[in-house]
């Protein structure tokens, strides 16, 4: 039986201008969340980063990230598994000047047809 190779696959990808601050998983994958990067141009930012099992569930944070001023940047790597579905939220509390983020991982399931 022939293996379908895993890559690594953006969730999230925020900017000032593309805020992009969530993701749903598909129906029959599973994702894995290893990765979040999070950087700033100008002043502080912190940020969390969430799970909802649907859309009128509550939220549940898992991460919080915050970036120190000028050209500062933060990670956080680990894996979170987030079944079909699950909606992976990106919240800023502060908003600094050309802040972006990154949530990234693997998207898993069967082949697909």
């Amino acid at each position: 039986m022939a293996r379908e190779p895993v890559y690594s696959a953006p969730f999230i990808l925020y900017t000032d201008s593309t805020p992009n601050a969530q993701f749903e998983v598909p129906a029959n994958r599973v994702a894995v969340i290893r990765e979040w990067d999070l950087a700033t141009e100008l002043a502080a930012t912190s940020a969390t980063l969430g799970l909802q099992a649907d859309g009128s569930a509550p939220e549940v944070v898992f991460a919080y990230l915050e970036t120190a001023g000028v050209l500062s940047s933060a990670q956080w790597t680990g894996r979170v598994i987030v079944p079909p579905g699950g909606i992976i939220t990106y919240t800023q509390a502060t908003l600094g000047v050309g802040s972006s983020a990154y949530v990234g991982g693997y998207l898993l399931g069967p082949p697909l047809s």
